[in-house]
């Protein structure tokens, strides 16, 4: 092709690869979709544009409505999605109640991946999309923090108890000393933010610790700087929040945590313990050797850590085998690892924790699944019951197409894959490079 066209008048090959880019820009199937979801259809939290049925292995999301834009991230909520677009766009689906995905609506909910409401962002480019339970968190490339969805507890940070946000808002910054935020996080009804400097801030409801704060309750609606006192002026890297804990992964690869601890699902080797651990501290690594933790991820009542060697350990409640131990009952208290051989002992690169299910990706692009099945959430193309030990997944939707990401809500999943050859963003850069170099001879 480039022969050809290194053979012809500049005007020609403009016009060709321009027609070329317009022909690939308009997705009028779902053949160049690099989103793929499985688990229950309500609410239309799969994307597949119903809300009746489950889709019980992974499938491409309905992406017409995306105008040929590749998705470069994803993140799923308890019943609602958000999407990244290459060009900083965002998109969203599922139920819409309280405004949640933020099209400027509530009540009626997005069947398919739809733009958000941008109104108010100043034609900044998002960089990163966190999604609730029932809000949402953006993150701009300039470190603003916008959200939108319920404020009942103070979850969107915009320093107000009543009132959901339809649209993206700037959250209420006055407390972050002009910091910018480089990562946001958001649980049920708490979210985190992490700073530049490796400093924490977080805000929503206080109940059983789940903030930082070092409270117990009550509503936090301002972005707070959280309690450092047990970090020992160790800088953060990273910051998850789950339905009833938080986790933090410091520069050292070590974990600390906060929240509800009455299933271990905070790994302090605590578990029953009433009182919950309002204010950020080391977990129990006794089990972890040397290994410094890349990842941190919490879910429901248990927790997923990634080491460095690509090994995974996990704590928290067994109940249907949602720690990946082999376990349907019971509680591990402690990181303890999970045997690598049901993975063929390759090295995990990412993991994701949902609210009774979690996914693992490895390093050869297969994802592998456990925990409670209800819907079909782990992907394994049945639907109820549970897989106490990790087991790959159904890809045979998926065509051979590389995984570079995955996310788990309450009961059901997304998967990221490379772009698809024919793409607005692969055809596009091509067609551009002929238009600027390509020239007669």
């Amino acid at each position: 092709m480039s022969v050809l066209l290194s053979k012809i008048t500049r005007p020609l090959a403009l016009f060709v690869t321009w027609a070329a880019l317009q022909a690939a820009a308009t997705p009028s199937t779902r053949a160049f979709a690099n989103v793929y979801s499985f688990g229950p259809n309500a609410q239309g939290r799969t994307g597949m544009g119903t809300e009746n049925g489950r889709t019980l292995v992974a499938t491409p999301i309905d992406m017409s409505t995306l105008g040929g834009r590749s998705i470069t991230q994803v993140s799923a909520g308890s019943y609602h999605n958000l999407l990244l677009a290459e060009d900083g766009a965002v998109f969203s689906f599922g139920l819409n109640e309280d405004g949640r995905t933020g099209v400027g609506t509530a009540g009626i909910n997005t069947l398919v991946a739809t733009p958000i409401d941008a109104s108010q962002l100043g034609g900044r480019a998002i960089k990163q999309v966190a999604a609730g339970d029932s809000h949402s968190v953006l993150l701009a490339e300039d470190g603003a923090v916008f959200t939108f969805g319920a404020n009942w507890h103070g979850q969107t940070g915009l320093g107000m108890y009543v009132g959901n946000a339809l649209v993206a808002t700037p959250i209420d910054a006055s407390r972050l000393g002009g910091r910018a935020i480089k990562q946001v996080a958001a649980g049920p009804y708490a979210n985190l933010l992490l700073a530049e400097d490796g400093s924490v801030f977080s805000f929503g409801w206080n109940i059983n610790g789940r903030t930082g704060l070092g409270l117990e309750d009550g509503d936090t609606a301002v972005a707070t700087p959280i309690d450092a006192s047990n970090l020992g002026g160790r800088a953060i890297k990273q910051v998850s929040v789950g339905d009833y804990h938080s986790l933090l992964l410091a520069e050292d690869g070590s974990v600390f945590s906060f929240g509800d601890d009455l299933f271990g699902q905070t790994g302090l080797g605590t578990p029953y313990d009433f009182d919950d651990t309002v204010v950020a501290t080391p977990i129990d690594a006794s089990n972890l050797g040397s290994r410094a933790i890349t990842q941190v991820a919490a879910g429901g009542h248990h927790s997923l850590l990634l080491a460095d060697d690509g090994s995974v350990f996990t704590f928290g409640w067994n109940s249907q085998g949602a720690t990946g131990l082999g376990k349907g009952t019971g509680i591990t208290p402690v990181a303890t690892q999970i045997d690598a051989r049901h993975w063929g002992n390759q090295a995990i690169t990412q993991v994701a924790a949902g609210r009774s299910h979690s996914l693992l990706l490895a390093e050869d692009g297969s994802v592998f699944s456990f925990g409670s099945n209800g819907g079909g959430a782990t992907g394994l193309g049945t639907d109820g019951g549970y897989s106490s030990i990790p087991t790959l997944i159904d890809m045979s939707n998926l065509g051979g197409r590389t995984i570079t990401k995955v996310d788990a809500g309450w009961n059901h999943s997304l998967l990221l894959t490379v772009p698809e050859p024919g793409s607005l963003s692969l055809v596009g850069a091509a067609a551009l490079a002929c238009m600027g170099f390509f020239r007669s001879k």
